[in-house]
């Protein structure tokens, strides 16, 4: 094994990589949400019937019951 050496540890240089680091997570979580937010509206579009029959047969209940 091999010791560091001093300009390993060089401070600028690890918050250079640790910017570039962060620049990439964000454009991968910027694609990410992108992603989802098809992903969920596809869900929504899937689930939009069963959400209207869910609350027309709690609605109308409810509203015979007063």
């Amino acid at each position: 094994m091999s010791a560091l050496q001093p300009s390993e540890l060089d401070r600028p240089t690890l918050a250079r990589d640790r910017s570039a680091a962060d620049a990439d997570l964000k454009s991968v979580s910027a694609a990410l949400r992108r992603a989802e937010f098809g992903d969920r509206m596809r869900s929504l579009r899937l689930a939009a019937p069963l959400l209207v029959l869910l609350a027309l047969s709690l609605g109308i209940p409810i509203v015979l019951l007063l």
